[in-house]
């Protein structure tokens, strides 16, 4: 097949839609499809209205259409630097959007955005869902909120697939050797960083060979490093780090903590519980998240309510003062990640879906 794959952002760098994007070139590749991919870049000041509607996009996107002359076209993150107007360019060719996130929905990007901003979000997503369900064959969702959202909204043609990543192997080294807790993520309100480290700073004394290390920035760094000051050692600010950084730490770890608040904002990952436990990392994440099921199955961590220190610390207690439990409940994550939320897994699902769609445009 020839696949043609669209994205605001080129595949790879460090973001959870992106990373998937890069997987999904290099699978279908050794799939022994012809793969394009186009992407755009992101605007600054006043050109950022384009986002709602950009006809130039939809033109690039339709002259590599008739270029190309795909099997079918695969959206992604269209949204922003692309705008809904490309879900218009792909003349008769069949087309699917897997939706990564909840702007669709019309979710801000952050939660401290203004009402103005949060009311444009809004509007602009209701243009978004129209032109989505007149011009796109079928949606993928990566999660079952998702899934329910997408068909409460009237898209006619929804496919649940799981999100994947990258299988190393089995881990070098068990999580039983290791000791420290790693974060990966915006250091931001949605995403409980700031939570962590109060949590980890009220454990901290009861395990001394135990360091905190986050990968990322955002508005919450300044606090987050205020509080690891009166801690000399034991929390490691990290900031932005390569994609391939970032996994290595986390094999690394004792246990890998995503804490984040859907309250704040919904997402279908994060990527990060998929990366940790395809580590062998056992994961704790909260109440929410839609791949905390992933955890739940395999019993290789720990859920917790979003906001609650005390449970947090506990979990991560758990792990910390226990290295055989963490090995084990490493193991049981790997497992079942292994068996679902891999590219062997998911992707030969997904180019039966493209055949599919070939086959009915064909018809």
């Amino acid at each position: 097949m020839r696949v043609l794959l669209v994205n605001d952002r080129p595949p790879g760098g460090t973001s959870g839609a992106e990373v998937h994007l890069a997987l999904l070139v290099d699978s279908l590749r050794e799939a022994g499809d012809e793969v394009e991919t186009i992407s755009s870049e992101p605007r600054r000041g006043a050109a950022r209205a384009l986002d709602v509607w950009d006809p130039r996009a939809a033109r690039r996107v339709a002259e590599r259409v008739a270029a190309f002359s795909p099997t079918v076209v695969h959206h992604h993150n269209v949204l922003r630097e692309l705008s809904p107007a490309v879900l218009t360019a792909t003349r008769r060719v069949p087309s699917v959007l897997t939706v990564h996130d909840h702007r669709l929905f019309g979710v801000a990007d952050a939660p401290t955005d203004g009402w103005l901003r949060q009311r444009a979000v809004a509007r602009a997503a209701a243009l978004a869902r129209r032109t989505a369900r007149r011009h796109v064959t079928a949606v993928v969702a990566v999660d079952d909120a998702t899934e329910r959202r997408l068909e409460a909204y009237g898209f006619p043609q929804v496919t649940r697939l799981d999100l994947f990543a990258h299988d190393p192997g089995s881990p070098a080294a068990p999580a039983s050797e290791k000791t420290d807790v790693v974060f990966a993520g915006r250091l931001a309100p949605d995403k409980g960083a700031l939570e962590l480290v109060h949590a980890f700073a009220s454990i901290a004394a009861r395990h001394p060979r135990a360091v905190l290390a986050l990968v990322g920035d955002g508005p919450q760094r300044a606090a987050i490093e205020a509080v690891a000051a009166t801690l000399p050692g034991r929390i490691r600010v990290l900031g932005g780090v390569p994609h391939d950084e970032a996994l290595s730490l986390m094999a690394g770890a004792r246990v890998v903590a995503a804490p984040s608040f859907p309250s704040l904002r919904p997402e279908t990952g994060p990527q990060t519980v998929l990366e940790a436990a395809l580590r062998g990392r056992p994961v704790v994440t909260t109440e929410g998240v839609p791949l905390a099921a992933l955890v739940r199955r395999s019993d290789g961590g720990a859920v917790v309510p979003p906001g609650h220190r005390g449970l947090l610390a506990a979990a991560l207690e758990r792990f910390l003062g226990d290295p055989t439990g963490a090995r084990q409940a490493g193991e049981r994550a790997r497992a079942v990640a292994v068996a679902h939320h891999t590219p062997e897994a998911v992707v030969p699902q997904l180019r039966a879906l493209y055949a599919r769609l070939a086959v009915g445009a064909a018809g």
